[in-house]
């Protein structure tokens, strides 16, 4: 008999464990989400219902005695929240568990937790509480994890760890054997994890490290720049003068946001002679823009960046304020010595329609050109360096890009004086290169794991490191086994994996020189004869989101239509 399931959330994380419930139908019946809410796109996707808000929580469940319940939030704080404010007892949680999942027979799950696609948990571990294993994560023998801690796609833990509740270990991190991460912790994506840490510790980097120069001004100090709407003009400018922020938060005693006090506002002021006396009331601006305490560092910049302020408040889910992103320490935290090529001097064919006038790089998603999402990426994730090899309509991207200073690196242009493909506008680097080179198609719309690709690159001493994604292809009927006259079986609308190349590379300087001198030149082709040079081609799954813009379809995707 199925068993009834309610999701407590309903936004993208909530979609997902809807996704994994239905790859188990015989075992679930979603019946719907508590959500205030829930995200239109959930709701239509899955075609589920929205059962209600928390407070009507214990009402729906009246109606469904038998249902289970599985937090569908992906915030730590949040699940904390609803954590604490439910006091159900243990056996009214669901553990979820993908049927892909490998789960060692002696590995302990508590309730409420959820375990993801391809996930491998081994002998002896114990998963706490309302714990998140995400996709592909691998957790070795004897490893003990948190309640509520969320191992993040493609993490590592290495056998005998100890992680403690509240943790986040970012997409693709590597924790070694037999270290101790205390609660609260945050690892960065892609960081190499060799030594124990401390309660409350963000840690980044290979090997990872405390961040001494925090690019968020974050909660234990942030109460430093808040001031209450009674404070005076003059109290503010103070305040101003004494933290160098260039703006201050207007809150009420919780800490709530009213409004925004900028340098630019006090000016303003200023030239109008107003009173230093009167309320910083009179002067705050409240259409102000923030981002999440889940948003991470490459969205808030680019979220900056398309609204061109250097400044931006950081808000809890109740619009608490809990921090404030700093755009040049956003950029300036990391620096690679490696550099970056961007293949867009394409003419984009296919997209014909919109390509008579602009490059299909320039084409815009959410505001803004294909070919600024990229090299923001690339810049806050470290690199400084960006080559972009161009062709059809140089002067467009030239023009828009410049030298690459608005974007916080610098911008060298290759142009192909000839259409030289994907790979052939490599020859025309000017300089020896001495660290791996990332290649970039110029028409994806993607936020990789720059930093976790580099070290899986290195870490596995490939000559060339391919970007893969996992595409699913779903087959809308029922698929017959036969053999001969005779079924053997029948799978009810089945899905096929496939690894397809992601359009993201790295290589070592040195293939380079394998590459022809002007001529049209493709990365198969570059990837194909260094396989055949008996040289090693790894690969690097990209997680999250992924699209090729090389068709209309595509396009549409990528714009959320």
């Amino acid at each position: 008999m199925k068993q009834e399931l309610i999701v407590i959330g309903g936004g993208e994380h909530a979609g997902v464990l809807i996704d994994t419930a239905m790859t188990l139908p015989e075992i679930w019946n979603v019946i719907g989400c508590v959500d205030p809410m829930p995200c239109e796109r959930t709701i239509l996707r899955f075609k589920i219902k929205k059962l209600g808000s928390d407070e009507e929580l214990d009402a729906i469940l009246n109606k469904h005695p038998k249902a289970k319940l599985v937090i569908g939030v992906g915030s730590i704080s949040r699940r904390n929240k609803i954590i604490s404010s439910l006091s159900f007892p243990e056996d009214k949680w669901a553990n979820l568990i993908h049927p892909s999942a490998i789960i060692a027979s002696t590995v302990k799950l508590s309730y409420g937790v959820v375990v993801m696609s391809r996930v491998v948990i081994q002998t002896g571990s114990v998963v706490s509480e309302h714990a998140i294993v995400n996709n592909g994560a691998v957790i070795e023998h004897d490893v003990y994890v948190g309640k509520n801690t969320h191992i993040a796609s493609g993490a590592v833990i290495g056998g005998g760890c100890n992680i403690g509740n509240n943790c986040t270990i970012g997409l693709g991190s590597r924790i070694r054997d037999r270290v101790s991460i205390e609660s609260g912790v945050t690892v960065g994506m892609g960081s190499v994890v060799v030594t124990d840490i401390p309660e409350n510790e963000t840690v980044v980097g290979v090997p990872a490290r405390r961040i001494s120069s925090e690019p968020v001004i974050n909660r234990v100090n942030i109460s430093d720049i808040c001031i209450i709407p009674e404070t005076t003009l003059y109290e503010a400018m103070s305040v101003l003068a004494k933290y160098g922020t260039m703006i201050v938060f207007v809150t009420d005693k919780n800490c709530k946001l009213l409004g925004i006090i900028a340098y630019e506002d006090i000016r303003n002021a200023l030239h109008t002679d107003s009173d230093l006396d009167q309320p910083i009331i009179k002067f705050m601006n409240i259409n102000y823009k923030y981002v999440t305490e889940r948003t991470s560092r490459v969205v808030a910049l680019e979220k900056m960046k398309a609204l061109g302020i250097t400044r931006m408040p950081v808000l809890d889910d109740d619009l608490h304020v809990v921090g404030l992103h700093l755009a040049e320490a956003l950029i300036g935290n990391l620096c690679l010595n490696n550099i970056a090529v961007i293949m867009a001097g394409g003419k984009g064919e296919r997209l014909s329609s919109l390509t008579d006038q602009i490059p299909k790089p320039m084409i815009k998603v959410a505001g803004h050109p294909i070919l600024e999402h990229i090299i923001l990426h690339l810049a806050a994730s470290g690199i400084r360096t960006i080559y972009i090899a161009v062709n059809y309509l140089a002067d467009v991207i030239e023009n828009y890009f410049k030298d690459g200073s608005m974007f916080g690196c610098r911008i060298i242009y290759l142009l192909e004086k000839i259409p030289l493909g994907t790979a052939g506008a490599l020859r025309l680097l000017p300089e020896k290169l001495k660290y791996p080179i990332f290649v970039v198609n110029g028409d994806i719309v993607t936020h990789f794991d720059l930093q976790g690709m580099l070290h899986n690159h290195q870490a596995n001493r490939n000559v060339m490191t391919i970007g893969i994604h996992d595409y699913i292809q779903h087959i809308p009927y029922g698929v017959v086994d036969v053999n001969k006259t005779e079924v053997v079986s029948i799978y009810e609308k089945p899905e096929k994996h496939y690894n397809i190349n992601g359009g993201i590379y790295i290589i070592e300087p040195p293939l380079i020189d394998t590459v022809p001198d002007e001529n049209t030149f493709q990365m198969t082709e570059l990837i194909s004869s260094t396989i055949n040079n008996k040289q090693k081609v790894g690969v690097h799954l990209i997680e999250g989101s992924w699209v090729d813009v090389g068709q209309h379809k595509d396009l549409e995707i990528a714009q959320g239509r």
